[in-house]
């Protein structure tokens, strides 16, 4: 037994020492990411946060800056958030998109909006300092006498959210005169009376989304008389992308646990409420990367009582275990209310925060911390 948990341990540790890396992208009259080039470590991720107006961060090459990376058969790939159009005046509920960093080689990006790239609106990661050919200092310069700029495409994808870390800097607007923080103490993930910050048709899969495979598989939520994920299970690899599309009426995509499937998992990922129609064509989404195939991921609605109704779903369930599908759906359908309605428009709903700003807290990671340990050692079991 003691032998198990310092297996158990060994496995949270790295886990633990992740970091969350926050960068702004833009704001008014700033073409920009703040900070432009950074560090990160692998099991770290990258948190964008979007500033007025409307920006992009888009994975590109070294060799072409301001072009959308693709494969062998000329498929963009990569990451890529969508547009992010932000309302001027806007201080919360700012979209959000998440990378996982895997290893310590480059990571090259940029805002394919209009000719932003081109005024040098680019981003790297782990880049090699000055003065090697591939610096930072000559990515921008390639992109600042790159190519014509890519033109808007009419849809848009959501934010992505990566792994749960144990530090979570404040999320600043580094632009703000006032020199304040009007984002500190909001939920992201919050409803309110704006409109979704991004969409996308329902007949288009996200061509990319994250690092890895780039897998994208679409999971339907809700629609009129329906409470259920569809397909309410999937089988997913590392580095692909569960785009949870949102339709009729107001529902959420909320990380739980397999043994409180109606309560959200501290930290976890949620979409927030999402109110929709079954008309179309543009439907707001919210996108999970996977980063750990080994491990099942488990999620549920938390409107009113539609968890326990069965609105449940799964990423990696084992149905030859205990921990099936099923039998979480059983779970679920017994356990008792753990969220309050919020109906009519999003404006209505009382939202609890489950982002990692809110998990993290005043707590120096002590929190998170055991809440991954937590995790794992009920993996072990």
């Amino acid at each position: 037994m003691f032998a198990r948990i310092l297996a158990v341990a060994a496995l949270a540790a790295p886990l633990a020492s992740a970091a969350i890396i926050d960068v702004f992208v833009g704001g008014d009259g700033v073409l920009k990411f703040q900070p432009e080039s950074v560090s990160a470590n692998p099991g770290d991720s990258i948190r964008f946060t979007f500033g007025r107006k409307n920006h992009t961060v888009t994975q590109s090459t070294f060799a072409n800056p301001c072009t959308q990376i693709t494969d062998a058969a000329g498929v963009p790939g990569g990451f890529f958030s969508g547009y992010m159009p932000v309302a001027e005046g806007q201080t919360t509920d700012l979209p959000q998109f998440w990378i996982p960093v895997k290893d310590t080689k480059p990571i090259w990006a940029f805002c394919s909006q209009a000719n932003h790239c081109q005024q040098g609106m680019v981003f790297a990661v782990n880049a090699p300092a000055d003065p090697d050919p591939k610096s930072f200092a000559n990515f921008k310069a390639l992109a600042t006498g790159g190519a014509s700029a890519q033109p808007a495409p009419a849809v848009t994808v959501s934010s992505s959210i990566g792994p749960v870390a144990t530090s979570t800097p404040a999320v600043t607007d580094p632009n703000n005169a006032a020199g304040a923080n009007p984002y500190a103490g909001t939920d992201p993930n919050a409803a309110s009376s704006a409109a979704p910050s991004s969409t996308v048709s329902a007949n288009e899969a996200a061509a990319t989304g994250a690092t890895g495979s780039g897998t994208v598989h679409q999971v339907v939520v809700g629609g009129t008389g329906k409470l259920l994920f569809e397909p309410d299970h999937i089988t997913a690899a590392e580095g692909d992308v569960v785009q949870f599309v949102f339709k009729a009426k107001n529902h959420t995509a909320t990380q739980s646990s397999f043994a409180q499937p109606c309560s959200p998992l501290a930290g976890g990922f949620d979409s927030g409420y999402q109110p929709s129609d079954d008309v179309g064509p543009n439907f707001p989404t919210s996108s999970f990367t996977v980063t750990n195939a080994s491990a099942p991921v488990w999620f549920y609605c938390k409107q009113g009582n539609h968890c326990q109704a069965g609105m449940v779903f799964a990423i990696n369930a084992n149905d030859n275990s205990e921990k099936s599908f099923a039998n979480f759906q059983n779970n679920a359908k017994g356990a008792s209310s753990a969220s309050a309605s919020a109906t009519g428009s999003a404006a209505s709903a009382t939202v609890t925060a489950n982002s990692a700003v809110s998990a993290v807290g005043g707590s120096k990671g002590v929190v998170v911390a055991l809440t991954v340990v937590s995790m794992v050692f009920a993996l072990a079991l």
